[in-house]
């Protein structure tokens, strides 16, 4: 059977940084491929129904199914090896892809149908996240960590820079269903290396029989919950993080809406690009920066600069000037690698390498839901409460359209201001949090 477990190796498996680049390299094209067909898909979608709520929708259908299978995924990933959960998760991606863009060449309407198969897809590639992180522990040499992490965020900067920028040009000659092919094709090329490659495995002892009877993902969730509950400076490295994760799924529902409110598709193209540019920055920064002592500080020291740049966005100024404009995004997305970077470099050390899907499956669970829950509260309180608001003519706007400004787009503006003020709050917490800074690549457990 291809997922029969072996008995435990009483040696540390071999670790193999090429492995490692070609897996990466696989993963940045088919990356590219899907950030295609969601950035297609936003436009479509924003611009049939002119709704923030529905252009939620559909990013909500794209992160609802990690969350939900979180326990399943960590399990695979502790039990199952790691790169054949990769090539049969990317098979049911691919199915799914294929499948949205048979329905789409035939209807154009947004619909149920449309959200269900994003949402198939996303639940396959969810399933192999904590494979594919736990993987790269036992691929890459531990003083190589934080360099590869670094390359991860590389690969995602690179999605970024250049999707976004061929995007508009590819709706125009390809159509939606072109890209969906596009992306399929990406798919395969991430098929294609993972059959070839092998991956360095580690199979504990008291794994070594047979599991297939002994399967209880909750069980499973409930000791990666336990590891992070006894360590009190884990935990709070959770939180801290989980604001992140929140202040990303807010600029994801609400940036899109906020450019296009003063800006045309192409604009929005070249703005998205300039923030994979950040991206890219930063990654560098961090595939060249040794790891300093404590990750703990720069990471602090990143979510304090989000907040800033997010609260600047509630000023009319910031879009009238656009150098400015741009400079805010650049800062913005520049420290989002180096906060998720440093991040991942402490779980990786922190946690044993048997134990990582389990940990690292409910620590992304509550990352992302964090990222979810504002999601789905962002986009109504766009729609409902900020935008009418600053559309209307109240006293109070009276009083503060002098520095907010008032008409389309200027209460997303606010409610991303707001958002920025929690970090701001948040970072400075967690500076006088003695315990967290104390936290280092050092294992504390």
């Amino acid at each position: 059977m291809i997922f029969k477990l072996t008995k435990a190796s009483t040696s540390p498996p071999k670790k193999n940084l090429k492995v490692f680049l070609w897996v990466w390299l696989g993963q940045l094209i088919s990356g590219i491929g899907t950030q295609l067909t969601l950035f297609a898909m936003g436009v479509f979608v924003y611009q049939k129904s002119q709704s923030v709520s529905q252009f939620a929708w559909m990013i909500l259908a794209i992160y609802l199914p990690p969350i939900l299978l979180t326990p399943i995924a960590g399990y695979l990933a502790d039990h199952y090896h790691r790169r054949w959960i990769m090539i049969l998760t990317d098979a049911g991606a691919i199915a799914g892809i294929l499948i949205l863009g048979s329905l789409l060449q035939f209807d154009y309407s947004v619909n149920w149908q449309i959200y269900l198969l994003l949402g198939i897809s996303s639940a396959f590639s969810s399933l192999q996240v904590p494979a594919y992180l736990a993987a790269t522990t036992l691929m890459v040499p531990q003083e190589f960590l934080s360099r590869a992490n670094g390359l991860i965020m590389i690969s995602h900067s690179i999605i970024q820079l250049v999707a976004p920028f061929i995007a508009p040009w590819l709706i125009l000659s390809l159509k939606l269903p072109g890209i969906i092919l596009f992306d399929f094709l990406s798919f395969c090329f991430v098929f294609t290396i993972l059959l070839i490659v092998r991956f360095p495995e580690i199979t504990p002892s008291w794994r070594s029989q047979p599991i297939i009877s002994n399967f209880n993902p909750i069980q499973e969730a409930q000791q990666g919950w336990n590891h992070i509950r006894n360590s009190p400076r884990l935990l709070s490295l959770l939180l801290l993080i989980s604001v992140t994760y929140a202040t990303l799924g807010a600029t994801e529902v609400l940036f899109t809406p906020f450019v296009l409110s003063f800006a045309t598709v192409e604009k929005l193209g070249i703005l998205l690009s300039m923030a994979g540019l950040g991206w890219l920055m930063g990654s560098l920064m961090v595939s060249l920066w040794r790891s300093p002592p404590n990750l703990i500080k720069p990471i602090i020291g990143g979510i304090f600069i989000q907040g800033w740049m997010l609260m600047g966005a509630g000023g009319e100024w910031t879009i009238k000037i656009f150098p400015v404009f741009v400079f805010g995004i650049a800062c913005y997305c520049i420290v989002c690698p180096i906060i998720l970077s440093f991040n991942q470099t402490i779980w990786q050390q922190q946690i044993e390498p048997q134990h990582q899907g389990q940990v690292f499956a409910i620590r992304l669970a509550i990352e992302w839901s964090f990222r979810l829950i504002i999601l789905v509260l962002a986009a109504p309180l766009a729609d409902k409460v900020f935008e009418p608001f600053f559309q209307g003519n109240t006293s109070l706007l009276n009083h503060i359209s002098f520095f907010t400004g008032r008409g389309e787009g200027r209460g997303i503006a606010v409610l991303l201001s707001i958002i920025g003020i929690i970090n701001l709050f948040v970072a400075s917490w967690a500076y006088f949090y003695s315990p967290l800074l104390q936290l280092n690549i050092k294992k504390s457990l």
